[in-house]
């Protein structure tokens, strides 16, 4: 009896418990996984390997919230008239969206007639690759007409040809916002020939694709007469409403290797959501995995507002001054560095390999050249002018072409034939380490004498042969490279850690960003390479690339200051550098940029010919590879930015005309005060035959009087010049080691670092300058004593 009432009241118990929020809620939880989408895949072929692909994708799928059914071929008929069937297809009634895979197929009649019927329902379909000629029946069979019929009808094209090797694909401008292309690179490579396709007019084109013919001329093919002219361009994936009203997604991608790149793969994700009208997310246990650990990674909601100008707006501005959009994505994607030309191009190096290709996936980072052609402040032009590229961290100009690092290699590369891409490719030095890709030799700079610098970070091992010996570097530092002579140098050897910014000042003294400290280098460039310990001049959070402000543009209380990019707290930033006598004093003021938005990424910044100041901005709620899974879903490969920072009541510069014109008007422009202009008037001249050249600068410098302003510094860009073009003006070395400002003095001295071999009694002007009153003369004087191989040198050099 006693027993009898626990066991009832506990029954009563439990018959409670049911209707508490608890238990309601799991019942709700299991009404919900009852309602997933189903998504059917009806596969019938074996080509490109579908079989394989298509089931993989669906378990893929699945991990977003979807019920998935495929349906895959199976052989029928006699071995010699033997084929490829589907069968199941009355699956299809249940179907939320069917995704079809198919190729030439013979439906028999009552498996069309479950097809026919999905299609006549109006609900979503996606057709894949060949899906465009679906399907091969006889002449005279009551289905012929569905031959082209699917793909006209149903898909939005039929079949016509198809090129042969990659297609390159891109997202098409004009509905590079439409949902389904999300988190899908900007240009991506597709290991898959070309399909010709020809969308409705009132069909969405998404992507394009590029792809080659091989052969030229008119051409026929069961489907009809086609010229094919070598490079030819179609759309390889839209969207559209077909007659039935169904949400169609197309594309004619989908190669069995086409199913291993990441941008594919989102693509087709995006698409099933798009069809069912639902928002792109994360998936359910990646979403889980936030809400139970919210200090963890935040969960990537693609569907925000990825627009430039709503990221515009998250930019507090310092007063006074105002930013724009000079380019934005598909111009570029995932910009990396960048550098002006004399023309006033800008080249930037664009990397959607980084951090690591997936396996199979073929690397095609590129560097692109932007052009604003009508002057108004805003990119209108983009070329690709070399692809193929693996992670290249730095570029500049010169010899004709550009010299690029693509580790372990420097290469070359230069238009031959005047199409604006690169048809030369050369490897010029390699064995530069690559243990780290975020460590690659990168900050690239021509310095102001013609040589080319670009620095290493920490745990890199460099071992490169060149026709004066190996050059080995451990641990970072900082490379001088002369291109003509191919003698390479290690400029600075020190304790490196993340060096990822260099920028010279008015007077040619070099400073080093490496995270989070800003060194003044000179000390660092002694001959011994001692890997010595140095105090830094300045210090702020993990920073890089920059550039003193020279510019007419901006108003004289911001001259002279370092303007850098402080990339994980989404800041363009500001320092004051004070002269203390041998070195510098750096301060941190109040930024130029502060941005909200976490995928603001100022990589790059450079003074350009308006005298405006050009942010690149990576764009990604993600940096480095360290901290995050290198197959990351956040990783974003589809955005990039360049920013134009000009003063609201200061006017532009106006735009200097360097090529074309004769070298003489070239030379003037040394007494401009835009570094920018000072800088590509050396580019132009180390470009330009050397002996009118230097006639140039002759005729130049006898324009200069003592009595004008910057006299010294006007002589100082002459003598760098002569240094640019490979010509020894020993008479004006020895004025400017006498001249009254003591930073040409300091600068002069480093010249002779580079010139001593050609000079007589080099070591009586390192003497002189050893007693000179002012100390960064003095420091500068032991410097150079220390590249001078005589023993007199360290006499000399200890009277300091």
């Amino acid at each position: 009896m006693y027993q009898r009432s626990i066991l009832t009241c506990f029954a009563v118990a439990m018959s409670l418990l049911s209707v508490l929020p608890g238990n309601e809620t799991q019942c709700r939880a299991a009404e919900e996984k009852q309602e997933q989408p189903h998504v059917v895949f009806v596969v019938g072929t074996s080509h490109h390997l579908s079989r394989n692909t298509i089931p993989t994708f669906a378990r893929r799928l699945e991990q977003h919230g979807f019920k998935t059914t495929v349906l895959l071929p199976e052989k029928t008929g006699e071995k010699e008239n033997q084929r490829e069937e589907v069968t199941g297809l009355k699956v299809l009634k249940e179907a939320d969206v069917a995704v079809f895979y198919l190729r030439f197929q013979r439906l028999a009649p009552g498996e069309f007639t479950h097809l026919h019927d999905y299609i006549e329902s109006g609900k979503p379909v996606i057709g894949l690759r060949t899906s465009t000629h679906a399907f091969d029946y006889q002449k005279g069979h009551p289905l012929e007409e569905w031959n082209q019929g699917f793909g006209k009808r149903v898909l939005g094209s039929e079949f016509l040809f198809d090129l042969s090797g990659e297609t390159v694909v891109e997202h098409i401008l004009a509905h590079r916002d439409h949902e389904v292309l999300n988190g899908v690179a900007a240009k991506f490579l597709d290991p898959g020939t070309l399909y010709q396709a020809n969308p409705p007019t009132d069909a969405t084109p998404l992507l394009l694709g590029t792809g080659d013919s091989k052969r030229k001329g008119i051409f026929k093919n069961q489907f009809g007469t086609y010229e094919l002219t070598g490079e030819m361009s179609f759309p390889v994936a839209w969207s559209w409403k077909n007659e039935w009203g169904s949400r169609v997604f197309t594309t004619t991608l989908g190669q069995e290797k086409t199913f291993g790149l990441d941008a594919f793969n989102r693509l087709l994700i995006n698409a099933v959501h798009w069809c069912l009208e639902q928002p792109v997310g994360t998936t359910p246990a990646r979403m889980a995995v936030a809400n139970s650990a919210p200090n963890l990674k935040r969960p990537f909601e693609l569907t925000q507002d990825h627009s430039p100008e709503t990221e515009r707006k998250t930019f507090e501005m310092l007063p006074g001054y105002e930013v724009n959009l000079f380019a934005a994505e598909p111009m570029l994607v995932n910009p990396i560095h960048m550098t002006w030309d004399p023309q006033g191009r800008l080249w930037v190096i664009c990397s959607t390999s980084y951090p690591q290709v997936s396996p199979g996936e073929k690397p095609n980072d590129q560097i692109v050249i932007l052009e604003d052609t009508d002057g108004d402040g805003r990119a209108d032009k983009s070329t690709v002018f070399a692809d193929g590229l693996y992670v290249p961290t730095g570029l500049e100009l010169g010899d004709g072409g550009v010299y690029v690092a693509n580790a372990p290699d420097l290469l070359f590369l230069k238009d031959t034939n005047g199409d604006g891409k690169a048809d030369h490719r050369e490897v010029i030095l390699t064995g530069f380490a690559t243990e780290d890709n975020h460590h690659y030799i990168s900050a690239w700079r021509w310095g102001p004498g013609g040589w080319l610098y670009f620095q290493e970070g920490t745990f890199m091992h460099t071992q490169v042969e060149t026709p004066y010996g190996t050059v080995r570097l451990e641990n970072g530092g900082v490379f001088q490279f002369h291109p003509r002579t191919l003698k390479l140098n290690v400029f600075a050897d020190y304790r490196a850690s993340n060096p990822w910014g260099h920028m010279f000042d008015d007077w040619g003294q070099s400073f080093i960003i490496d995270n989070p400290r800003l060194y003044f280098s000179a000390p660092l460039t002694a001959n011994s390479r001692a890997k010595l310990g140095y105090d830094a001049s300045g210090e702020g959070t993990k920073q890089c690339g920059g550039e003193f402000v020279a510019s007419s543009h901006f108003p004289p209380e911001v001259q002279g200051e370092i303007w850098t990019n402080q990339y994980k707290s989404h800041v363009v930033a500001r320092y004051e550098v004070s002269d203390d006598g041998a070195g510098y004093t750096i301060k941190g003021l109040e930024p130029l940029i502060q941005s909200s938005s976490s995928y603001f990424r100022p990589v790059d910044l450079k003074m350009g010919p308006d005298g405006a100041a050009y942010i690149l901005d990576w764009y990604n709620p993600l940096i480095g590879h360290m901290q995050h899974s290198f197959r990351d879903e956040r990783r974003d490969t589809t955005h990039g930015r360049v920013w134009r920072v000009t003063h609201k009541s200061r006017p532009l510069v106006e735009r200097p005309q360097l090529t074309g014109v004769p070298l003489a008007k070239v030379v003037s422009h040394l007494r401009d005060p835009e570094s920018f202009t000072r800088q590509q008037v050396k580019r132009v001249l180390y470009d330009a035959d050397q002996q009118q050249a230097k006639q140039a600068l002759d005729e130049w410098l006898l324009t200069l009087v003592p009595q004008e302003p910057n006299y010294d510094h006007h002589r100082l860009e002459a003598l760098w010049c002569y240094q640019t073009i490979g010509v020894v003006n020993e008479e004006l070395l020895r004025e400017l080691l006498q001249a009254k400002d003591a930073r040409a003095r300091a600068a002069a001295m480093r010249v002779l670092r580079y010139w001593h071999s050609e000079m007589k009694n080099p070591l009586e002007l390192v003497e002189a300058a050893i007693h000179d009153p002012h100390p960064r003369v003095r420091l500068e004087a032991i410097l150079t004593a220390g590249y001078i191989p005589d023993p007199r040198s360290v006499t000399i050099a200890v009277k300091a």
